[in-house]
C-alpha cells in the first residue's frame, strides 16, 4: 500500500505536532480519517519495528491553550482507544 498517498503535507503554523502509534494499517487509517474531519494535517508512516508498525502524526489545525489541553489530551486519548491505537503525546514549536 502507497502510504504517501494517504498523507497530507504539515501546514505550517500549528501549534502542536502529536503522536500516535498503531499496530495495524486499518486502526492507523481509521485514526486517519477522525483525525481529518478535526481538520488535522495527518500523515502515516510505516516504522515497522518489534512494538508498532505506524506513525500517525501531524498538526492541530487550530491553537491549544494551555486552559484547554487537558481536555485536548483527554479527547486523543479516547481516540486512540477507540482506534485500538497509543497517543504518545504532543509538542510545540519554541517561540524565539
Amino acid at each position: 500500500m502507497n502510504i504517501k498517498s494517504r498523507e497530507t503535507k504539515l501546514r505550517p503554523g500549528n501549534n502542536l505536532e502529536y503522536f500516535f502509534y498503531a499496530t495495524n494499517w486499518d486502526s492507523a487509517e481509521h485514526l486517519m480519517r477522525e483525525l481529518l474531519l478535526l481538520n488535522y494535517s495527518v500523515e502515516i508512516s510505516d516504522v515497522s519495528n518489534s512494538e508498532v508498525s505506524f506513525l500517525i502524526n501531524g498538526c492541530t489545525s487550530d491553537y491549544i491553550s494551555d486552559e484547554n489541553k487537558l481536555a485536548w489530551y483527554n479527547k486523543m486519548n479516547r481516540l486512540a482507544k477507540k482506534h485500538n491505537c497509543v497517543f504518545d503525546g504532543w509538542g510545540s514549536r519554541l517561540s524565539m
